[in-house]
C-alpha cells in the first residue's frame, strides 16, 4: 500500500494482528477456522502476510469458508469492482490448499452458521454465533457502523443498495424480535449492541457506553479521511 492508500483507507497496524490474539492467549498458528462475509481487502486483508519468500497466509492452519459465488466474483472482478479485490489476500489461501467454498447457507461447525444475503456483494454472507441459548450476528457489509443504522444510508460499496435496504429490514426485526447481539465492524467506537424498534424507528443499543476516547476517534477519522466513516 502507498502511503496515500494508508491515509484514505487509514490503515493502522497498532496493535498487530499477533498482539490482538495475544490478548486471548493464541498465536496465528493456533487458528482453525477463519470466515469472511466477503473477500473485499478490508475484510480479508489480515488473512495473508508478507514474508520474505513473498505472500502465505497468515493462519496456516486454518479452512477458510467462503462463498463459491464471492469467490468467482472475486477472481474475475469488473471495472467498478477491481479495486475492492486483492488478489493477495485471497489466492495464496488457495494455493495453500485452505479454501472451502460453500453455496448458500451453512452449518460451519456446531453454533456457527451463515446466510447468504446479497446486497453489498452479490454473494454476501452473514455470520451466526450461538452460545448459551444467546445468538450473536455479524453483519458484515450490511450494517458496517451505528451511523448506517437508518435503512436508507447504504454505501458507496454496496453493489446491490436496495437487497441491503430490504435485508436490513428483515434483518433488524429478527435481531430485534430474538434480542441477537449484533456486531459491527466498521464502527471504532460501538463494537456491538442491540437493535431495538421504539415508536416508529429501529435504534442501536451499545453493549456498553461508547468511550470519549472512542468517539474522538471516529471524529478524528471523518476528519482525515477523503472517505470518512460514512462512506467506508
Amino acid at each position: 500500500w502507498s502511503d496515500r492508500q494508508r491515509e484514505i483507507y487509514r490503515i493502522e497496524r497498532t496493535p498487530s494482528l499477533q498482539e490482538s490474539l495475544s490478548l486471548y492467549g493464541f498465536v496465528r498458528q493456533d487458528i482453525e477456522i477463519v470466515v469472511a462475509t466477503h473477500l473485499h481487502f478490508d475484510h480479508v486483508g489480515a488473512c495473508t502476510v508478507a514474508e520474505q519468500g513473498g505472500v502465505v497466509p497468515a493462519f496456516p492452519n486454518a479452512r477458510h469458508f467462503f462463498q463459491r459465488g464471492e469467490w468467482e466474483d472475486a477472481m474475475t472482478p469488473n471495472e467498478r469492482t477491481r479495486a475492492a479485490y486483492q488478489p493477495e489476500d485471497f489466492v495464496p489461501l488457495q494455493e495453500a490448499g485452505l479454501v472451502e467454498l460453500i453455496d448458500g447457507p451453512s452449518q460451519i461447525v456446531p453454533h456457527v452458521s451463515v446466510e447468504v444475503t446479497g446486497g453489498h456483494t452479490r454473494c454476501h454472507q452473514i455470520v451466526f454465533i450461538e452460545s448459551q441459548g444467546q445468538k450473536a450476528v455479524y453483519l458484515g457489509g450490511i450494517l458496517p457502523a451505528t451511523s448506517h443504522l437508518p435503512i436508507a444510508y447504504t454505501m458507496g460499496f454496496d453493489l446491490y443498495p436496495v437487497t441491503v435496504m430490504d435485508k436490513r429490514r428483515e434483518l433488524y426485526r429478527r435481531a430485534a424480535e430474538e434480542r441477537y447481539l449484533v456486531c459491527l465492524e466498521h464502527d471504532c467506537a460501538v463494537p456491538a449492541g442491540y437493535i431495538a424498534f421504539v415508536g416508529e424507528k429501529f435504534v442501536f443499543q451499545p453493549l456498553a457506553d461508547s468511550s470519549a476516547e472512542g468517539r474522538q476517534e471516529c471524529g478524528d477519522l471523518d476528519r482525515r479521511s477523503e472517505y470518512g466513516r460514512e462512506r467506508l
